[in-house]
C-alpha cells in the first residue's frame, strides 16, 4: 500500500503546526469529516472519480509526516506534542459507539520525522532534498506554509481611524501594519521574496523527480499557503520586492500567480497517468503569536477576545483556532481531486462558524484575513527598527535570541537578524546627538582635595549624588567667608562626566578666556579620559570599584560610602559607621 508521504514547511508552529495537527487526526477516522465538505461554489462537479490517479485512498492506513523546520529543537518538542494530541484522539474516538479499530491501527503506522531546512539560505535546500531522497521513495504532498512577515510595528493613528470607520475591518483587513522592506539576503535576492517565493519554488523544483514518482501513483499535490492580504503592489522590474513598502502581500500575490500557472500547465496532460497538481489555499483569521513584537500581552489577549466578538456578530472569515484556520489545506490534501476542475485560479479559504465551532471551506477571493501565520512566522524575524533619522536615535529591542549551534555561525535567517542589529546599532552611533544645556551640570576639579565643587546644578542625575560641605571662599571684596558648597566624590564625577551630565574643568591657575557659553567657570576643560586618569587611584579608587559602583548606578540604585570620607559627608542607616565591615565598606578590599 503506498501510504502518504506529506512535507509540511514551517510545521513546528503556528499554521503549519495547525496543518499536522488536523491531518493526522483526520486520517485518523476512517471516513474523515473533513471529506463531508462540499463547498457550494462546486456543487455542479462530479464526486466520481474520473481518473484512478485522482484518488486520495480512504480509510488511510499510515502516512509519514515530514516536519521541514529551521529549529531541530522546537520541531521536536511540536513532534511530541502532535503525538499526544493524536493519542488523545485515539483514544477519543476508540470509545465512540461505532468503533471498528481504524484509529489505532493508523496510530500504529504513522511515522513523523523532521528534516531541517532554511528558506533563507538556499544552499540548506539540496542538502534537505538529499537527505529526503535517501530515505523516502517518493513524496505524495508538498505543503508550502514556512514564510516570515516582515511586520515591524503599527501606525496607531491609522488603527484608531479604521477601529471608529470600519471596525470589523480592522481585525480583518488591516492597513495599519508597517513593513520593513529593501532587505536583502545572504544570497543576494529580496529578502521577504526568497523566504515566501522563491524558496519554496526552489524546493519544488527540487522535489519534483519525488513528486513525479511512479511509486506513488496517485496524482501529487502541492499546496501553497497565500493569503487574503495579497496584492500587487509592486513595479513589474522590482519583481524580488526590494522597493516595495508591502513585500509580504507582494509575496503572496507571486504566490498564488505561480500555483496557477504551474496547475495550468496539468492542463496540457490530461490523459497523463500521473500528474503534480498545485492549489493555493488560506487559513483565514486565526489567533497566532505574529505581533507579540509590534503589542503588549494585554492587546494580543484583548484582540484574541476580539477576533471572537467579530465571529459572534456574523463575521465568517474567523475560525481563529490553528486546527480549524487549517481546513482548507487538509481539505485539498485528503478530497478526490475530480471534485475540483483541472484549471482553478481560485483560493479556497477557511471558513468559521459564527454560532459553532465548525470550519467550512470557501472558494473565492473575496475572504478577508488579518493574523494569517505561514509556519514560521510567528517566530518571526526580530525585525531591528529605527527612528527617522530627524528624531533621537535608539538601538531596536531584542526579542528571545533563538539561535542554534552551527558550523556555518547560524541560519540565513539568524545571519540577517544578526546583521540588521549590527548595521542598526552603527547608525545609531552615527547619528547625530543633540544635548540640552538644561539638563547639564557644571563643575571644577580640585587636584588638592579630590573632589568636584559643582558651580551649577542641573537634572535628574544630579540629585542622588555629592554632598554639602563648608570651605572658606575668597569674596569679591578681598575678605575669606566660609560658605557651603556641593562637592562630588572622584566615582560621582566619572559617572556624570562619562554619561554626559557633567561639564568639568580642571581648577587652573592660568587665566583662559570665557566666549559667555559657560558661565562662572574658570580652568581647562576636562575630557573623559583625562577624568579617568585624574580621578582613579584618589583615595583608593580602583577602576574595579569604580566599575562596579557605575554598575549599580545605571540599575537604578543610590549608591554611597559605607566609611564617610570626611565629617561632613551623611552616611545613610542602616549602615551607620559604628556597624560596618570591611564586608559592607564599598571601597574596602
Amino acid at each position: 500500500m503506498s501510504w502518504p508521504i506529506v512535507v509540511i514547511t514551517g510545521a513546528n508552529s503556528g499554521v503549519g503546526f495547525g496543518i499536522c495537527q488536523r491531518l493526522l487526526c483526520q486520517l485518523a477516522e476512517k471516513i474523515p469529516s473533513d471529506t463531508l465538505i462540499k463547498p457550494r461554489e462546486l456543487s455542479g462537479n462530479s464526486e466520481k472519480d474520473v481518473r484512478e490517479a485522482d484518488r486520495f485512498v480512504l480509510p488511510c492506513e499510515g502516512i509519514t509526516l515530514i516536519m521541514a523546520c529551521r529549529s531541530v529543537q522546537r520541531a521536536e518538542v511540536a513532534r511530541q506534542k502532535l503525538l499526544q494530541i493524536l493519542d488523545e484522539r485515539v483514544e477519543a474516538l476508540r470509545n465512540t459507539p461505532s468503533y471498528d479499530g481504524h484509529a489505532e491501527y493508523f496510530r500504529k503506522n504513522v511515522q513523523i520525522k523532521i528534516h531541517s531546512v532554511d528558506l533563507s539560505s538556499l544552499e540548506t535546500i539540496p542538502k534537505f532534498v538529499q537527505e529526503l531522497e535517501i530515505s523516502y521513495p517518493y513524496v505524495s504532498h508538498l505543503i508550502c506554509n514556512a514564510g516570515i512577515a516582515p511586520f515591524i510595528s503599527i501606525n496607531w493613528p491609522s488603527c484608531i481611524h479604521q477601529l471608529l470607520t470600519d471596525p470589523l475591518g480592522a481585525v480583518t483587513t488591516p492597513t495599519y501594519y508597517l513593513q520593513t522592506w529593501g532587505e536583502v539576503s545572504q544570497d543576494g535576492y529580496g529578502f521577504t521574496w526568497q523566504c515566501n517565493v522563491f524558496g519554496h519554488y526552489t524546493l519544488y523544483k527540487d522535489l519534483y523527480h519525488l513528486l513525479s514518482s511512479s511509486k506513488y501513483r496517485y496524482d501529487s499535490r502541492v499546496i501553497w499557503t497565500s493569503s487574503l492580504e495579497s496584492k500587487k503592489t509592486y513595479r513589474a522590474e522590482d519583481w524580488q520586492l526590494k522597493e516595495t513598502h508591502d513585500p509580504y502581500g507582494s509575496s503572496k500575490y507571486q504566490v498564488e500567480l505561480i500555483s496557477a500557472e504551474l496547475d495550468r500547465r496539468v492542463s496540457d496532460e490530461p490523459n497523463a497517468s500521473k500528474r503534480v497538481r498545485h492549489f493555493t489555499a488560506h487559513p483565514g483569521v486565526t489567533h497566532t503569536n505574529i505581533d507579540l513584537n509590534l503589542i503588549n500581552p494585554l492587546l494580543h489577549y484583548l484582540k484574541h477576545f476580539i477576533f471572537y466578538l467579530a465571529r459572534w456578530i456574523g463575521s465568517p472569515n474567523h475560525p481563529i483556532a490553528l486546527d480549524k484556520g487549517a481546513v482548507s489545506v487538509v481539505w485539498l490534501s485528503i478530497i478526490s481531486l475530480s471534485t475540483l476542475t483541472v484549471f482553478s485560479a481560485s483560493k479556497k479559504g477557511s471558513k468559521g462558524d459564527p454560532l459553532s465551532n465548525k470550519s467550512e471551506i470557501r472558494v473565492g477571493d473575496n475572504l478577508e484575513e488579518e493574523d494569517q501565520s505561514s509556519g514560521d512566522e510567528d517566530e518571526g524575524p526580530d525585525w531591528t527598527k529605527l527612528m527617522p533619522k530627524a528624531a533621537r536615535p535608539v538601538i531596536p529591542k531584542r526579542g528571545d535570541k533563538e539561535f542554534e549551534p552551527s558550523k556555518q555561525g547560524g541560519s540565513g535567517l539568524q545571519q540577517h537578524i544578526l546583521q540588521r542589529a549590527r548595521n542598526a546599532m552603527f547608525e545609531a552611533l552615527r547619528a547625530d546627538r543633540t544635548i540640552s544645556n538644561k539638563s547639564i551640570s557644571y563643575g571644577t576639579w580640585h587636584p588638592s582635595l579630590a573632589r568636584v565643587s559643582v558651580t551649577i546644578s542641573r537634572g535628574i542625575s544630579i540629585g542622588t549624588v555629592g554632598h554639602s560641605v563648608p570651605r572658606e571662599t575668597a569674596m569679591t571684596n578681598g575678605t575669606v567667608k566660609t560658605q557651603k558648597r556641593m562637592e562630588l566624590l572622584p566615582e560621582e564625577a566619572i559617572y556624570l562626566i562619562e554619561r554626559g551630565s557633567l561639564l568639568c574643568w580642571k581648577e587652573s591657575a592660568v587665566e583662559y578666556p570665557n566666549d559667555g557659553t559657560f558661565e562662572s567657570i574658570s580652568g581647562s576643560p576636562m575630557t573623559v579620559q583625562q577624568a579617568y586618569t585624574e580621578m582613579i587611584g584618589k583615595e583608593d579608587l580602583t577602576m574595579d570599584r569604580y566599575q562596579v559602583y557605575a554598575y549599580l548606578k545605571r540599575l537604578g540604585y543610590t549608591v554611597t560610602r559605607t566609611k564617610p570620607p570626611t565629617a561632613f559627608y551623611p552616611v545613610t542607616a542602616p549602615y551607620p559607621p559604628s556597624q560596618c565591615s570591611n564586608d559592607t565598606n564599598a571601597f574596602s578590599s
